[in-house]
């Protein structure tokens, strides 16, 4: 039953973000669904699948992972909608 998840997000069906949302807390509770799920920052497929885990998440490390089988656009920020558009876009497959 996830219906009492209200610290974790899934954004559509493929980006699941799980935010440190407490101060002092390097720690949090997470549940990962039933798919194969990739780290955003090294691309390595985690091993969890359909449970709840205590993921390890300091201040330098971002709680966002891909959903496999789904493609993923991105785009380097700029200080205006302008000058991002003239930054090239990519494709995480």
């Amino acid at each position: 039953d996830t219906w009492g998840i209200h610290e974790q997000f899934l954004w559509g069906p493929g980006l699941l973000i799980t935010p440190v949302l407490y101060e002092g807390v390097d720690r949090v509770k997470a549940y990962i669904p039933d798919a194969i799920w990739y780290d955003f920052e090294t691309g390595v497929a985690i091993q969890w699948r359909k449970q709840l885990v205590e993921m390890l998440l300091p201040l330098d490390k971002i709680g966002l992972h891909l959903r496999g089988g789904f493609i993923f656009p991105f785009q380097q920020p700029n200080t205006t909608t302008e000058a991002s558009r003239k930054n090239s876009l990519g494709l995480i497959v």
